[in-house]
């Protein structure tokens, strides 16, 4: 049995038009270049890798081996716990989970700071 396969067609002629060009025209730069006011979701993607890196420098802190323990604790290779150590890039979702899930005090205090701090 084979395994079905892909065919692209294509054709000389350009795509017609769309009126769609992406999910929202909401995300889309207004009046003339000037861009609207950032959602709290682009705010925080855009703040993720320096949030993270403070968490991780609380939780596993700044001695020698806290890259290795990161890179231990999240199942990820040194060189991905180093950047987050350097504040270079955040983390993929599951991580983040898995983050609230291991550490709950330490992760509300660097993403949720406005919530009570749980009881031992």
């Amino acid at each position: 049995m084979t395994s079905p396969r892909l065919h692209l067609i294509h054709s000389a002629e350009p795509a017609a038009a769309s009126d769609q060009t992406g999910c929202s025209k909401e995300f889309r730069v207004i009046n003339g270049g000037r861009r609207r006011r950032r959602s709290d979701a682009e705010v925080m993607k855009a703040d993720m890798a320096i949030l993270w890196q403070r968490f991780v420098q609380n939780v596993f802190g700044y001695g020698p081996g806290a890259r290795t323990d990161t890179a231990i604790a999240f199942g990820s290779t040194l060189q991905t716990a180093c950047n987050w150590h350097d504040g270079l890039v955040g983390p993929m979702g599951h991580t983040v989970a898995h983050a609230a899930v291991m550490f709950p005090d330490e992760f509300d205090a660097i993403f949720r700071p406005d919530r009570v701090r749980r009881a031992a």
